[in-house]
This record gives structure tokens, sequence and C-alpha cells, in this order.
């Protein structure tokens, strides 16, 4: 849900709002692109067996569209900074040059800057009832076994990892394959992969058939889409990059703005 300006907050709508459009342009670009990019299936067999090669000749997007996804990153958590300092401003405090929206996944990172009339209190000049809030919606209160999933601990992750390399953006299938395999005198073999197939490949998948029946004349479909993946070696590895956007974008509204909205009047 997209956020509606109001009085204090015209930055952080505004930032949101600029996701919004970085989302939609990123959406755009991948959906034209995956037009173009295809699998490659050859079917292949031998004395004893049958299997399916799979590869994707260019399995990566271009930069470019890593660029779009890092600029929403950004938009999204300085949204959240932009969010502490409204809420100082409007209590008629000012914000210090450390002032931001803490997020932490262990707590005694977070009391430690946070620390009321401590020199690096990150939240100093914010009123009590929004302080509750923001440790409320910090990841650690999820527990020290969820709190690397929660939206916010991923998203600045994220944005931090994006300020030093773009992430790389993949074709690829999330998920197992399923196949069939269509031959010339009408019967159809279904069969699928042993799991997700992200990257170059190739894979060899195997085919449920005596190897006397294999046809030349034949014709191979894809059960399912693929889809864009981040490659990176930290936990969003494999994630569609459009699913784990707008899972972030939707927290970050609608769990977060959202509670701090009411305390602007």
């Amino acid at each position: 849900m997209a956020s509606t300006a109001t009085p204090w907050m015209e930055s952080v709508d505004a930032k949101v709002g600029r996701a919004h459009q970085h989302l939609s342009d990123l959406t755009k670009g991948l959906i034209l692109l995956g037009r173009t990019h295809r699998p490659e299936l050859v079917l292949k067999s031998d004395a004893q067996s049958v299997w399916l090669v799979v590869y994707f000749k260019e399995p990566y997007a271009a930069l470019s569209h890593s660029t779009v996804f890092g600029d929403f990153l950004y938009n999204l958590r300085s949204s959240l900074d932009a969010l502490i300092h409204a809420l100082i401003r409007k209590s008629g405090g000012t914000p210090h040059w450390n002032t931001c929206f803490p997020v932490y996944a262990k707590p005694a990172s977070y009391e430690k800057n946070t620390k009321k009339g401590a020199k690096g209190d990150v939240l100093a000049g914010l009123p009590d009832d929004a302080r509750l809030l923001v440790k409320q919606l910090q990841p650690f209160m999820r527990g020290s076994q969820n709190a690397d999933l929660d939206p916010l601990h991923l998203l600045n992750l994220m944005c931090n990892e994006d300020k030093h390399q773009a992430v790389h953006i993949m074709l690829g299938y999330a998920k197992a394959v399923r196949f069939a395999l269509h031959l010339g005198n009408g019967r159809i073999v279904r069969f699928e992969s042993d799991g997700p197939l992200v990257g170059h490949g190739p894979w060899q998948v195997p085919i449920p058939m005596p190897v006397d029946q294999v046809e030349s004349d034949h014709r191979i479909e894809v059960a399912g889409s693929s889809d864009f993946l981040i490659r990176s070696d930290a936990s969003w590895q494999g994630r569609s990059v459009l699913d784990l956007a707008h899972t972030l974008l939707g927290y970050v509204e609608d769990k977060v703005i959202a509670v701090f909205r009411p305390l602007f009047g």
C-alpha cells in the first residue's frame, strides 16, 4: 500500500514513492529480459539411459538492473532514517549527525547504540513512545533463531552490501522443474529435475524411458516459469529478486511506517 503524504512526512513518503518507481522499473526491465532468456534443452541418450541437458546461454541480467535494485534498497532504507528525523523535529528537537533508525539482530548492540543520554545514542531527541515502537520492531525481538530472517535485517544488510558491490541477478528456477517430453506417436513422458536450476548449468536431468523409444521427432515443454534470482553468499542467495523486493517494501510500508504515522497527528 502506497503511503499518503502528511505533514512532517514529506521526505519519508517521497523516498517510499521513489522505491515504488524503482521496483516498477525493475519489474518491467526483467519481464522484457525474461522473454528472450530461455533455457536451452537438448535430448541426449546412450546405450543405457536417456537424459535432458539444460543450460542457459546467458543467465545473468545486466548490471543496469542490479543498480536499479540498489536504488530501490537505498530509498527504502533511508525512508526509515527520514522517519526518525521527522519525529524528532516534530517534537521540537534537532537530529544529530548519527541520528538514524537502528536495525539490530542482537539486543546488546541495540542497547549500546540507543542508550538514552549517552553520546552515541542514535535516537537522541526521539519521544519515549516512538522509542518503544522502534525497539518493538527490532529483528532481535523475533528471537535469536529468527532475527536473521526479519525483513528489516535483510533490508539493512542488503543496502550495506550494495554500497560495495552490486547484487548479481541471474535467471533460473528456484524450485524443481517439471518437463514434458512429447513424442511423435503422441506419448508424453513427464519428469522433473532433482532440485533448483540456478546459474549457467549445464544440468543433466534423467528421463524415465527406455533408450529404444527415443525419437528424433519430439518436443519438450517446461512446466512453470523461470525467475530472476539473487546470486550471493548471504542468506538471500537464490531468492526471487522481485518477490524479495515486494516483501521488503510491503513490510516497511505496512508494518513500520504505518505504525508511526499516527504519532504525527
